[in-house]
């Protein structure tokens, strides 16, 4: 890793020194963008967490610099997107849940405009369907419980819409499976057991679906699993006091990321592929 970070310090300085000789190309803006965004995966990968932010400062200026010169431009429009989700990943994991709330509230405003300009883009549509799970998870951080389940089942919504159009595309399946689990815990947490309970047998008949096609994968045999481990919990009304009190309650200076409210992590949403270009978090990296 230290290598690559080497490496990539060296396409810096080069990027660095032809935007000095143009410094209205927009184009070297954009790839001195796409650098540091690479470079503030690796920084925060290796938990130099305030390197990181530095960088993804620097990302964040320039593709705003580019997304409000340029409206009409739906690629700066999502990068745009993109450096807020790394901002607000960052964010998350310094401590700073306010921040993170206010760059993926962004995040998913832009990714909503997008989408309405093309309704058949699924590339869009599930970009939307991620930054409403990152919204989800930041409101349940800060103790909104029902803002968080609202976020959690429009993005849903989404997501069964996806799931449908193709019952091969097994990433949207599992994506499709990634969101019922997190509207399951959130009815639980909301006392709808009921809700919960049929959200996690449609999860887990989601996941037996994979692991039919697949029987040697043993990602999909684990997340199998931990859907069972999720259902036989859907029934038990101790779960429903305790999801109560991790989504009800902020947790300011605690680090460790509950069971339900995973936000931040480079969790499943992050790993099926768009997600900001995928060396960071949101299978959505620009460049």
């Amino acid at each position: 890793m230290e290598s690559a970070l080497a490496t990539f310090d060296i396409a810096l300085t080069i990027r660095t020194a032809l935007l000095e000789r143009d410094p209205t190309s927009s184009g070297w803006q954009r790839d001195l963008a796409v650098t540091l965004g690479r470079i503030g995966d690796l920084r925060r990968a290796t938990s130099d967490l305030d390197g990181a932010r530095d960088v993804f400062a620097r990302q964040l200026g320039i593709t705003t610099t580019l997304a409000e010169a340029s409206p009409e431009n739906t690629q700066w429009q999502r990068d745009l997107a993109v450096a807020l989700n790394k901002s607000g990943d960052l964010a998350y994991a310094l401590g700073d849940l306010d921040a993170a709330a206010a760059d993926f509230e962004r995040s998913l405003a832009i990714r909503q405009d997008l989408a309405a300009i093309d309704p058949q883009n699924t590339v869009w549509k599930r970009d939307v369907s991620v930054a409403l799970n990152a919204v989800g998870d930041i409101r349940c951080e800060l103790g909104d419980g029902s803002g968080a389940l609202d976020a959690y089942q429009a993005g849903l919504a989404l997501r069964r819409e996806l799931a449908a159009l193709d019952d091969a595309n097994v990433d949207w399946q599992r994506d499709f499976a990634v969101s019922l689990e997190r509207v399951g815990l959130a009815r639980q947490a909301a006392g709808d057991l009921i809700g919960a309970l049929e959200a996690a047998q449609e999860g887990v008949a989601v996941r037996a679906a994979l692991v039919e096609r697949a029987p040697d994968n043993a990602g999909w045999q684990r997340d199998l699993a931990a859907a069972y481990d999720r259902l036989a919990r859907g029934s038990d009304r101790g779960g429903e006091r305790r999801c109560r009190t991790r989504c009800s309650r902020r947790r300011s200076g605690d680090r460790r990321v509950p069971d339900r409210c995973r936000a931040r992590q480079p969790d499943a949403d992050a790993r099926t592929g768009d997600r900001l270009g995928r060396a960071g978090h949101d299978a959505d990296t620009a460049g």
